[in-house]
């Protein structure tokens, strides 16, 4: 959007931004190298003439992140083809997985030396990736091609597709070996078996089960035992609370009120909290210098309606 993009730091003990970090640019996409000291920033795409938007590299040390990007991971296709979106590290090796949306592939980064190992052609506009447990296997989300496309990280080739629902976003791989899979345009998640590769459930999260699409459900978080899945309903403005002890027997419990489009969703290693990024904010407001203005004088409508 057109609001500044960057980085927000927030002390988990507190709950205060400590440190706001201004970015060129900036979208879906956060991954942390395995031993803690480095964290990974998607660019998005970037649309000043002839800059190519990169993978940010923060260091973290001693309880604080760097002020800057230590480096950037740099692709060097078109400009216009870049649009970074899910980032995972590998757990074992100096590797990390970055989606490119426009350019339809998974771009392979060697964390080490900064440079690309591979291009790993997926479906269209690839979104999240998830790796499992041993990093033997990575699973990428394909937004336009309803699909999951599973690669072999040892080979760096896609080795299955898996159908799933319209949209499919955010995903999260429950310690069992389940996947679960946001459909944003169809008022679901689908659970896959990543043992078999097949499809073994569909939770519908919106308010009731024959709403038309709408929910949008786009991003999830588990509790540390594995029981309780939260659904981020961007446009229900709530967080879905699912029951998923049992494999094939969810049971939606209710759901939380949130604010304005909720876009992300983390719960706290011990479960007392659960955080909740609203991408449009608390409330609503006018637009009465029409869609275009990137910043409206004064603070007319916030909160009422003329």
């Amino acid at each position: 959007g057109y609001n500044p993009h960057g980085l927000v730091v927030i002390d988990a003990q507190t709950d205060e931004a400590v440190r706001r970090i201004p970015l060129p640019s900036s979208w879906y996409g956060l991954a942390w190298r395995p031993d803690g000291t480095r964290l990974y920033v998607s660019g998005g795409n970037d649309r000043s003439e002839g800059v190519r938007a990169p993978v940010y590299e923060f260091e973290y040390k001693d309880g604080r992140l760097s002020e800057k990007p230590l480096r950037n991971l740099m692709e060097t296709i078109d400009p216009k083809e870049i649009y970074w979106a899910g980032l995972a590290h590998h757990p074992q090796k100096d590797i990390l997985f970055a989606a490119s949306r426009t350019a339809n592939n998974i771009v392979v980064f060697n964390t080490d030396t900064g440079e690309i190992v591979k291009r790993v052609s997926t479906e269209q506009t690839p979104c999240d990736v998830v790796l499992s447990k041993d990093g033997g296997r990575l699973y990428c989300s394909n937004w336009s091609s309803n699909s999951v496309s599973v690669i072999d990280t040892e080979t760096l080739e896609v080795v299955s597709t898996i159908g799933v629902g319209d949209n499919p976003s955010d995903m999260l791989l429950h310690p069992d070996g389940r996947l679960f899979v946001c459909c944003a345009n169809d008022n679901t998640v689908v659970v896959i078996d990543t043992a078999t590769g097949s499809k073994i459930e569909t939770i519908v999260t919106s308010l009731y089960p024959n709403a038309p699409e709408g929910s949008t459900p786009n991003s999830l978080a588990l509790d540390a035992e594995g029981e309780t899945l939260y659904v981020a309903n961007a446009d229900n403005y709530n967080i879905c609370v699912v029951e998923v002890e049992e494999k094939g027997e969810s049971d939606v419990l209710g759901f939380v009120p949130t604010g304005w489009y909720p876009s992300a969703v983390a719960v706290s290693p011990d479960d007392s909290k659960l955080y909740i990024g609203n991408a449009k904010g608390n409330g609503s407001y006018s637009n009465v210098r029409g869609p275009h203005s990137p910043v409206t004088e004064g603070t007319e409508g916030i909160g009422t309606v003329k």
